[in-house]
């Protein structure tokens, strides 16, 4: 069981990190429909994470606040994109 909820918690962190690249990517892009894609996808995958890991419950602290940081993360820096887009297009 315990080896199971390890697996669990390596993949996890294996599919936000690669969720994390793509999202950095699209942000270095300046594709703001890719970015917002992404941001959903990423959204979405960590809420199923989250729940399938729950059910494990060992590990769902350390992966709650992997999962919120990461969201986050991604999320100001939509945000930050999408404010810079805005300033320039009104200067």
């Amino acid at each position: 069981m315990w080896l199971s909820m390890v697996s669990i918690d390596t993949n996890l962190h294996r599919c936000l990190a690669k969720l994390f690249k793509v999202a950095m990517c699209a942000l270095f892009l300046h594709q703001e429909v890719v970015v917002v894609v992404v941001v959903v996808v990423v959204v979405v995958v960590t809420a199923v994470v989250v729940v399938v890991v729950a059910a494990a419950a060992a590990t769902v602290v350390v992966v709650v606040v992997v999962v919120v940081v990461v969201v986050v993360v991604v999320l100001v820096l939509v945000v930050e994109e999408v404010v810079v887009n805005a300033v320039f297009m009104i200067s």
